[in-house]
């Protein structure tokens, strides 16, 4: 019962998405390994009424002396429990849902009464939000009372019982809210919540296209951070705007904000927003230069001597190249050689062993040797490289033991990707 409802959780409840890994690991036990089961509300609701429905089917078994039936359950519940798991959670699904909607309203309802005069920042994009988010606070916090919906809380539900729990202050001028999305109408429900009235989407790529079926989803999905309120300004890059372009989305409201080639997005567009609202060129580039991203975000760590290049939060094919070409010029002002970890890249429904080839193909542009953990995408990476490789059980023996693995004197660990347990057992 625990590794499914550990699967369960770990496919955030989408019942498609668990149904395909019921068939895919019906027969496998032990799958908590890198991470454990979360007792959450739902999780502890999910277990209650599944035993009580196990239990009361028991009871009247025994009850009406039907006992081979009974112990053909009891023999039968390391198959059927998977399925009754499901079963259980869509049920427990509907009660959620009405919840959802009543504390969405609250929230709202909170936020318009308490916060008239409030300006709230949204953002979204296919990756970097965290690192935009904590940017923008980084360098608007001189200027205002700046509040943030901290971590990697970017749900409708989740900024809504963040505002619920009264943790955002009351004297708060300018709201930062990051907005992700696996589906369409996911962002327009945070939206809702807390309207933007301006925005930054920090890239259009490639992220989580199995989840949205097409890049197209993916655009319109992104979008409803600014189609959802017609007053939302919203930054994007002039890539971003030619992709809106493509999809028919009005663009009126939309400011582009032009790149110098081969620069990341998000300090410009962070910029631009910033002196929009009033904040001094010098006191933006002081602070974007004084700036640390959040953990797994292109973090600098230092371990046993050897230097670690952290990406591991999550790439996509759009962006493992800018990575690896940063990390290579990294390595050569050491004098080193760049050693690439990878797990592979999630997500990315029928291109997936493509995409997988691909950065195998890359990597071997740029890196003297690669270390692969073995994920379910790790043999299409493997295909694709024309290096030197090597495999360990985990990509974390690596990470907190590196000199066990490289030469800190002559080599340098980019980590790109870590996954959760569902692409590792």
């Amino acid at each position: 019962m625990w590794d499914f409802l550990y699967i369960l959780q770990l496919e955030e409840y989408e019942l498609q998405r668990y149904w395909w890994q019921v068939r895919l690991r019906l027969f496998k036990r032990g799958f908590q390994k890198r991470d454990t089961l979360k007792y959450t509300g739902r999780i502890k609701v999910t277990i209650a009424v599944l035993l009580a429905l196990l239990g009361s089917v028991l009871l009247q078994l025994i009850q009406m002396q039907f006992y081979v039936y009974a112990a053909l359950i009891v023999a039968t519940i390391p198959l059927t429990t998977p399925y009754l798991i499901g079963i259980v959670s869509s049920a427990v699904g509907v009660v959620v849902t009405v919840q959802k909607k009543r504390q969405l309203q609250a929230a709202k309802t909170i936020f318009t009464n308490n916060y008239p005069d409030t300006i709230v920042i949204g953002v979204t994009g296919s990756f970097g939000k965290t690192t935009a988010k904590y940017m923008l606070e980084h360098v608007l916090q001189y200027d205002y009372e700046v509040a943030i919906i901290p971590d990697n809380i970017n749900t409708g539900i989740g900024v809504a019982n963040h505002l619920l729990a009264n943790k955002v202050p009351r004297n708060t001028e300018l709201l930062i809210v990051e907005m992700g999305a696996y589906h369409r109408g996911d962002i327009a429900q945070t939206a809702m919540v807390a309207v933007p009235d301006l925005a930054i989407i920090t890239i259009l790529g490639d992220q989580h296209l199995e989840r949205f079926g097409s890049h197209a989803d993916l655009v319109k999905a992104k979008c409803e951070i600014f189609t959802t309120n017609p007053q939302t300004k919203c930054y994007v890059t002039t890539d971003s705007l030619a992709l809106i372009t493509s999809q028919n989305i009005a663009t009126d409201q939309l400011q582009a904000v032009s790149l110098p080639a081969n620069d990341k997005s998000t300090a410009h567009l962070v910029r631009q927003l910033a002196l929009d609202l009033g904040v001094s060129a010098e006191s933006i580039d002081a602070s974007i230069a004084s700036f640390t991203p959040p953990d797994r975000r292109n973090n600098i760590i230092q371990r046993q001597g050897v230097t670690i290049i952290d990406n591991s939060y999550n790439i996509s094919p759009m962006v493992a190249e800018a990575m690896l070409t940063e990390a290579t010029t990294t390595a050569q002002q050491q004098n080193k050689k760049l050693v690439v970890m990878t797990g592979g890249i999630g997500e990315q429904g029928e291109i997936g062993p493509a995409a997988n080839k691909q950065l195998g193909e890359v990597i071997s542009k740029y890196a003297a040797r690669a270390i692969l953990h073995p994920s379910i995408y790790i043999q299409d990476v493997a295909a694709g490289l024309s290096i030197g490789f090597t495999y360990t059980s985990m990509g974390l023996d690596v990470s907190e033991q590196p000199a066990d693995w490289l030469d800190g004197e002559t080599e340098l660990l980019l980590w790109l990707t870590d996954h959760s347990d569902t692409a590792y057992f």
